[in-house]
C-alpha cells in the first residue's frame, strides 16, 4: 500500500475545507435570508445602558449611526416578515427582517431588526411570506416602551418591476 505524499495529502485537507466552506455559506443562505440594503443600514447601532425611572431598571438605549440618522424622517421601502402578535389593532404590525425562527423575539437578531409599521388604510392580513412596505422612517431613541423604529404612514408596496 502506498503511502500518500504530504503535498497530496495537503491539497485533499484544502479540498475538504473548500468544500465545508461552500457548504456552511448554502446553509446560512437557507436558513437566513438575504438582509436588504434597507435592514443592513438600519442594524448599523450602538447601544448604551442608561436608567430608566418609568421602568425603574437599567434599559439600553440605541446610538443611531449617521447613515441611520440620515433616514430619519425619509420615506422608504422595506420587505419583511409580519410578526404575529396581540397587539395587532387596525393599523399597527411589527415587521421583521427575518422569519419568525430567526427573528429579535425568537433568535439571535436584535431589536434592530424589527420594526412598528403603521398602515395608512388599516391593517390587512399578512401571512408567513414576505411583505413589502413604502412609509415614513421615525427613529425612536427614547421611549422603551416602542420599538426603536417606526414606520408611520405606510402602504403595502408593490414594485413597478
Amino acid at each position: 500500500m502506498k503511502i500518500l505524499s504530504l503535498k497530496t495529502l495537503s491539497l485533499i485537507a484544502c479540498a475538504l475545507v473548500l468544500v465545508a466552506w461552500e457548504v456552511t455559506a448554502e446553509i446560512q443562505r437557507w436558513h437566513y435570508p438575504p438582509l436588504e440594503n434597507i435592514w443592513k443600514t438600519l442594524m448599523d447601532i450602538k447601544w448604551k445602558k442608561t436608567y430608566s425611572s418609568e421602568l425603574q431598571a437599567e434599559v439600553e438605549f440605541p446610538i443611531f449611526s449617521p447613515a441611520v440618522k440620515a433616514l430619519a424622517g425619509k420615506t422608504i421601502v422595506v420587505s419583511g416578515y409580519v410578526l404575529p402578535s396581540d397587539l395587532y389593532e387596525g393599523d399597527f404590525a411589527v415587521l421583521s427582517a427575518y422569519p419568525m425562527a430567526q427573528c429579535f423575539f425568537c433568535g439571535g437578531a436584535g431589536p434592530e431588526s424589527v420594526m412598528e409599521v403603521y398602515v395608512r388604510n388599516g391593517r390587512r392580513s399578512f401571512a408567513t411570506e414576505r411583505v413589502t412596505f413604502k412609509g415614513r422612517l421615525e427613529l425612536n431613541a427614547d421611549d422603551p416602551s416602542h420599538l426603536i423604529y417606526q414606520l408611520k404612514d405606510a402602504v403595502v408596496y408593490f414594485s413597478e418591476d
